[in-house]
């Protein structure tokens, strides 16, 4: 199977799972009209969440880019276990908006819990 459909696929649910979650943390931020700081965390903290997220997130973009930079890391599965790769994360997607669903105007940027918290 051509490779663009696996990474048209990918990034759908990738862009899809991002748009939920900046959508649903704009809006919590809206409602609950209380603004935290990043800081929370500290320094040390925020150093870590940053860095994890870079490396969580540098390698699927780099494949959408461009694969062949990835080709160090490729694995020769059969077709079918890629479908079932897009099939679970079509479903992850649905967890993602079930998720920030029920957690409503309570999301925040940091670990600190807003304080009129509350799931729906």
């Amino acid at each position: 199977m051509n490779e663009n459909i696996f990474r048209i696929l990918a990034a759908v649910i990738l862009f899809t799972g991002i748009g939920i979650s900046s959508y649903h943390r704009r809006k919590a931020d809206r409602e609950s009209g209380e603004k935290l700081a990043r800081k929370l965390d500290g320094n040390a903290m925020m150093i870590v969440i940053r860095i994890g997220g870079l490396i969580l997130w540098l390698s699927p973009l780099v494949y959408l880019i461009n694969p062949a930079w990835m080709a160090w890391s490729k694995i020769g599965l059969p077709e079918s276990v890629r479908w079932a790769g897009v099939a679970l994360g079509v479903l992850c997607t649905s967890g993602i908006y079930w998720l920030f669903s029920s957690i409503g105007s309570g999301i925040s940027p940091t670990s600190a819990t807003r304080q009129r918290h509350v799931l729906s």
